[in-house]
């Protein structure tokens, strides 16, 4: 990683919303969603002033396993530190070993989808100016019950009533301005 998170900086920043820190031990966006490394809060929560545990882990399609910076120990322990851990899959990788519950996803014949999987870019040949995007539509209909991850968060987040807090998160990390800022 750039380590930028240890210097208060990342570019996953929200604004408003301090990252958490060793240093500076800042409180949270909202108790129900910490932002910061999960792996190391999951570790050792109260060093970065979280002061409950945390009891269930939803995780998306990718590979903490694999993608652990080298340190397979530490993604280990912050997985086996839930009680309950939910993971999203295309197809099972090392990660969803640790899943209590592993959903499965639709594939990319299966959904339609505009740039949410990073389909996106400049064409370096011609400068950071020409950028273009791609769009998917979908093939087949996915089996039933196989939802997109995100349509599965946000009924959770609405079920259990923090969905303007769900939101909010998305508004952020998503960029999202108005007109096109989600909310109910």
């Amino acid at each position: 990683t750039d380590r930028l998170w240890e210097k208060g900086k990342s570019s996953y920043a929200i604004e408003g919303i301090p990252l958490i820190s060793a240093k500076e031990k800042s409180a949270t966006a909202d108790p129900y969603f910490p932002y910061g490394r999960m792996s190391l809060l999951g570790n050792d929560p109260e060093k970065y002033g979280i002061k409950y545990k945390f009891e269930v882990a939803i995780h998306s399609t990718g590979n903490a396993v694999l993608g652990s910076y080298g340190d397979l120990r530490v993604v280990e322990k912050f997985l086996k530190s839930f009680p309950f851990v939910v993971g999203f899959a295309l197809e099972i990788n090392e990660t969803n070993e640790f899943d209590d519950i592993v959903l499965p996803i639709p594939s990319y014949l299966e959904k339609d989808e505009f740039s949410s999987d990073g389909m996106w870019g400049h064409l370096s040949p011609v400068g950071q100016v020409d950028w273009y995007a791609q769009i998917r539509q979908k093939v087949v209909e996915p089996p039933p019950g196989v939802r997109h991850p995100l349509e599965v968060m946000m009924e959770l987040a609405g079920r259990l009533g923090i969905l303007d807090a769900y939101y909010t998160v998305l508004n952020e990390t998503q960029k999202f301005k108005e007109p096109f800022k989600l909310q109910r």
